[in-house]
């Protein structure tokens, strides 16, 4: 069974139960975002989204699409994009499902 069984069900009370389930890409990017250059989403450092795209390993078209899917299920935030155009100038943001869930994935390793 893989481990991403582990970590389908997060709650913060019993109404908001979701079922989230996370691709090895999108584990990628969360493991990623907490070793950048500009420091760690789980500290509230806000990385850039090409510091985290390049920490991920993926391919950077294939993470930006990682990256929306993960903004999708309400995991990623994006808090500021000095330029509009250019999608790896966003600022990346996790949020409190995303620490959670990340937190999880790094004890995992």
């Amino acid at each position: 069974m893989d481990k991403i069984l582990r970590f389908k069900a997060i709650a913060f009370s019993i109404r908001d139960i979701k079922i989230i389930n996370l691709t090895e890409g999108e584990k990628q990017i969360l493991i990623a975002s907490t070793n950048t250059e500009f420091g760690s989403a789980l500290e509230d450092k806000f990385p850039w989204t090409w510091s985290v795209i390049d920490n991920s390993g993926l391919e950077p078209k294939i993470a930006r699409g990682v990256i929306s899917s993960l903004i999708k299920k309400g995991l990623v935030h994006i808090v500021d994009y000095p330029d509009r155009r250019n999608p790896d100038d966003f600022i990346f943001s996790l949020s409190d499902t995303g620490k959670k869930i990340t937190q999880q994935l790094l004890k995992d390793i």
